[in-house]
C-alpha cells in the first residue's frame, strides 16, 4: 500500500511540474469584508506556509491543480484551476460557519467497529463486513466492506502514533473536482470531515484526527450511500474509557 501511495504522489508531482501558475486575489466573507490570515493548503509547497495577509490578499506561485482556503470560524473553500478562472484576480468567498459539532460519546456496551489504537468507532451495519485487524510497524488498520458487482468497496480505518496528521492527503485532494470539509470536535482534538467527487462521478469521503483516519475512495454513488451510513454513525471514546 505504501508503494502505491508513493507512486501516486510521484505521478501527481510529475504532472504538476508542467502546470506552474501565478495566482493572486483576495478572500472575503459573505458581506464582502476581507478575511485576514486565511490558510492556503495543498499548494504543492511542502515546506512553505501560505496564508492571506492582514487585508485578506494573497499572491503565490503554485503547481497545484487545486487548493483549499481554511480559516477557523468559516467554511472552507475549494478552488480547482481552469482556463475560465481569472487567476490574477481571484475573489474567494468564505461563508461563516455555525461552529464545530461535537461527536457523541460511544454508548457503553454497544457492539461497534473500530481499530486498535483508535478512538473513533462506527456502528455495525447488516450489509457491511468488518475485516480482520491488521498492523504495520507504526499503525493498526481495519476495513469495513460491502460487496458490489464491481467487487468489494470499503472504508479503510487506521490509527497509530506515526500514522497521519489527520488531514486529507494531497494525493486525493488534487484528483477531485468537488471537495468540501467541516470540522468536528472529539475530546481535545478537532476532526476533519471531508467529502469529494472525482471526474467520473465516483465519491470520496474522509474522517481524520491526529494519528487516526477513516476513508473510502473511488466508490460508486450507490455504494457510497451504504458506506455513508457507517460514517454518519461515528462516535468518539477516549482510550481509557473503553
Amino acid at each position: 500500500m505504501k508503494l502505491v501511495v508513493l507512486l501516486a504522489v510521484f505521478a501527481l508531482w510529475a504532472q504538476a511540474q508542467t502546470e506552474s501558475r501565478y495566482i493572486a486575489g483576495g478572500v472575503v466573507d459573505q458581506t464582502g469584508n476581507p478575511i485576514p490570515r486565511v490558510q492556503i493548503s495543498y499548494t504543492g509547497s511542502e515546506f512553505a506556509y501560505n496564508e492571506t495577509d492582514g487585508e485578506g490578499n494573497f499572491a503565490l506561485q503554485t503547481k497545484a491543480p487545486a487548493i483549499v482556503f481554511r480559516k477557523e470560524g468559516f467554511s472552507s473553500a475549494f478552488i480547482r484551476f481552469s482556463a475560465e478562472l481569472p487567476l490574477s484576480n481571484l475573489r474567494v468567498v468564505l461563508a461563516t460557519s455555525t461552529g464545530a459539532r461535537t461527536l457523541p460519546n460511544c454508548p457503553r456496551g454497544k457492539s461497534l467497529m473500530g481499530t486498535a489504537g483508535g478512538q473513533l468507532y462506527f456502528p455495525k451495519i447488516p450489509s457491511v463486513k468488518q475485516g480482520r485487524q491488521g498492523s504495520d510497524i507504526d499503525y493498526a488498520f481495519r476495513t469495513y466492506s460491502i460487496s458490489t458487482r464491481n467487487g468489494p468497496q470499503d472504508i479503510f480505518h487506521a490509527a497509530g502514533p506515526l500514522w497521519s496528521p489527520g488531514s486529507p492527503s494531497v494525493v486525493e485532494v488534487w484528483k477531485l473536482v468537488k471537495y468540501s470539509e467541516t470540522y468536528l470536535m472529539a475530546g481535545e482534538w478537532p476532526v476533519i470531515e471531508a467529502r469529494g467527487e472525482y471526474p467520473d462521478g465516483k465519491r470520496w469521503r474522509f474522517l481524520g484526527r491526529p494519528f487516526e483516519t477513516a476513508s473510502y475512495s473511488e466508490v460508486d454513488p450507490a455504494s457510497a450511500r451504504v458506506l455513508d451510513r457507517v460514517f454518519d454513525g461515528v462516535c468518539y471514546q477516549a482510550a481509557q474509557s473503553r
